[in-house]
């Protein structure tokens, strides 16, 4: 016999987004972005984490200083990391069409 809660998890996992679903909204939205964004690589890689955090459901509709905290600090340590810069530049390119 299963109970409600059973079923209404089986319900929720059958209506999950799988990974690669995940990531052709992430890229058709990132790429309806980047008209409005400057060529800054700076701004690009902000704009690429928020929208990965949202999708996420990491951050609301609603961005708080503390999201934003959360962001600079993220872009900082990708900074710091010479391998990580190269790859999440990479992936910006690709997602561009670069």
């Amino acid at each position: 016999m299963t109970n409600d809660n059973d079923l209404n998890d089986d319900i929720d996992k059958l209506f999950q987004p799988t990974q690669a679903e995940k990531n052709i909204q992430f890229e058709t939205l990132y790429k309806s972005m980047l008209p409005h964004l400057n060529n800054n690589y700076s701004e690009l890689v902000a704009a690429h984490l928020l929208l990965i955090l949202k999708l996420e459901g990491i951050v609301g509709d609603k961005i708080t200083p503390k999201d934003m905290d959360m962001i600079e600090d993220m872009k900082e340590k990708i900074s710091e990391d010479k391998e990580l810069a190269k790859e999440v530049y990479r992936l910006i390119k690709a997602i561009k069409g670069n």
